[in-house]
């Protein structure tokens, strides 16, 4: 029987005991200074959709932690400000390939637990290994910061594959708005796999992603990306950009928008799909009758059960 529902309180999270040591990775309004300010809300607070997801993937987590198995590597060590780049294991008995979500957040913060956590649980469910990347984002740590933790994790999971009981072919990168944006990175030629001397990813997944640094782009993760004095640095627009540098090599891509995004203008995923088709890279495009932006896993959602839809692609690619 499932500990948590859409109903359960930030207050019974917090008071999770295996979840103690995790805390402001898994609540992303966590403040170290008031740390129990949202504990009156429920996992619903952000609408039912999310609640019902959030549950989910916190239910999993759990079942993780209690079973003993090795489920939480830092990547890093814990800055003044409290912050590291952690890395959530979501295991399976049988080796696989593997996939590794990275939340949105606005470059400002993580949201792990409402889009990451979800979507490793189905992963899971599908019969993959899977991970979720609290990478190291917002004041201090602009470009490449972010893209550093991502390439940190790839090298760890491929470094310990036989411990992780993970294979190193064909693995993927799932990413949700700024989280897309930093995964849409590891793609380009100029910022991705190659310069990191890491294998080509089998799957781009980018969910309501923040592609351009331009005029379309979500300012609030350029700014927060760039750092207050290159905010407007034509030289970082143009290589933080990722529809600039799609090339013959980028890898597959499965990307999905609401047609009526209220933050991410739809150019943005517009854009992406216009360079992977002239760049001849195998991609899958969907957009959804709606306003929202942050629909992660969508349970109950018109978007419910693109994950499987994603990792069909993923199969065929591969």
């Amino acid at each position: 029987m499932d500990v948590f529902t859409k109903d359960t309180t930030w207050k019974e999270i917090y008071d999770t005991p295996e979840f103690a040591e995790y805390l402001p990775y898994l609540a992303m309004f966590y403040d170290p200074s008031a740390p129990r300010r949202m504990e009156q809300l429920t996992l619903s607070c952000f609408g039912e959709s999310g609640g019902r997801s959030t549950a989910y993937g916190f239910n999993r987590l759990l079942e993780i932690l209690k079973s003993g198995e090795e489920a939480v590597f830092p990547l890093s060590e814990t800055d003044e400000n409290g912050k590291a780049a952690i890395l959530f294991r979501f295991p399976v008995k049988n080796k696989s390939k593997f996939a590794l979500v990275l939340a949105g957040g606005g470059y400002r913060f993580v949201c792990s637990a409402s889009e990451g956590f979800p979507v490793a649980a189905r992963l899971n469910e599908l019969g993959y290994n899977a991970f979720v990347l609290n990478y190291r984002c917002g004041e201090g740590y602009s470009a490449p910061a972010p893209q550093d933790d991502l390439a940190a994790a790839l090298r760890f999971i491929l470094e310990n594959r036989e411990k992780l009981n993970v294979s190193a072919q064909g693995y993927a990168v799932i990413g949700f708005s700024a989280g897309a944006h930093l995964v849409a990175t590891l793609g380009t030629d100029n910022l991705g796999y190659k310069t990191r001397s890491l294998p080509k990813p089998g799957l781009i997944g980018l969910a309501y992603p923040v592609i351009t640094m331009g005029d379309l782009s979500h300012y609030g993760s350029r700014e927060a990306l760039f750092g207050e004095e290159k905010k407007d640095d034509p030289g970082m627009i143009e290589a933080y950009s990722i529809e600039k540098h799609v090339t013959p090599d980028y890898p597959p891509v499965f990307l999905w928008q609401c047609s009526r995004d209220s933050l991410v203008p739809i150019e943005n995923s517009q854009m992406m799909a216009q360079a992977l088709a002239a760049a001849g890279v195998p991609y899958i495009y969907e957009t959804y009758d709606s306003d929202v932006h942050g629909w992660g896993y969508g349970l109950g959602e018109a978007v419910e059960g693109w994950v499987d839809r994603a990792t069909d692609f993923w199969e065929k690619q591969n």
